[in-house]
């Protein structure tokens, strides 16, 4: 008995990461201060900068923490991941978002974000797709999941993104069979 509480204890430090992800994806990086993640916890003050050392420390650990959460779950497809960010995990993934800007600006968050990014083209990769073509995907489902948000559209469908992917070779614009393909599908405009 004694064990399975001890297993569903949730750390000081994992309450503080949650607080972050809720702070962060609720309220935005302009609100998530020290003193307001550690208020969400339900912590005291100076609880942050024992566990993290100071601000940067944490959201090193939260970028970490974010990426962990974003992770495919099992044997989850691409879609059900999607789904999944937009649906319960939508608050991770409005905070992930704000860690995005802010790793514009900060090297090491941004290449944290860079290194999440590079797991899922490698995991793209070990599916048979061609690195370039993983990236852009994983890019462009970045654009379905933020449109998804925007909209506040929990029925944002991966599905023609994902049907990019199967075709082998990138279709060049004199390729007339490959457009009319993706214009039947809805994955092209029609230009006239």
């Amino acid at each position: 008995m004694e064990k399975k509480r001890a297993m569903t204890t949730t750390t000081t430090r994992e309450r503080l990461l949650n607080a972050g992800v809720e702070v962060y994806g609720n309220s935005g990086a302009r609100a998530a201060t020290v003193r307001a993640i550690e208020d969400h916890a339900d912590l005291p003050h100076g609880t942050l900068r024992h566990h993290f050392g100071n601000q940067e420390g944490f959201l090193a650990a939260l970028t970490q923490h974010l990426l962990l959460l974003d992770s495919p779950t099992g044997d989850e497809a691409p879609a059900q991941m999607v789904v999944r960010w937009l649906d319960e995990g939508r608050i991770a993934t409005r905070a992930r978002y704000e860690l995005t800007l802010l790793g514009i600006r900060d090297e090491r968050v941004g290449a944290m974000l860079r290194e999440g990014r590079d797991t899922f083209v490698a995991a793209l990769v070990s599916r048979g797709v061609a690195p370039a073509r993983a990236r852009l995907a994983v890019a462009a489902l970045d654009g379905v999941v933020l449109d998804g948000l925007l909209r506040r559209d929990l029925g944002a469908d991966p599905a023609p993104l994902l049907a990019l992917l199967e075709h082998d070779e990138a279709p060049r614009s004199s390729d007339r069979g490959a457009s009319h393909r993706l214009r039947h599908q809805g994955l092209e405009p029609r230009t006239r």
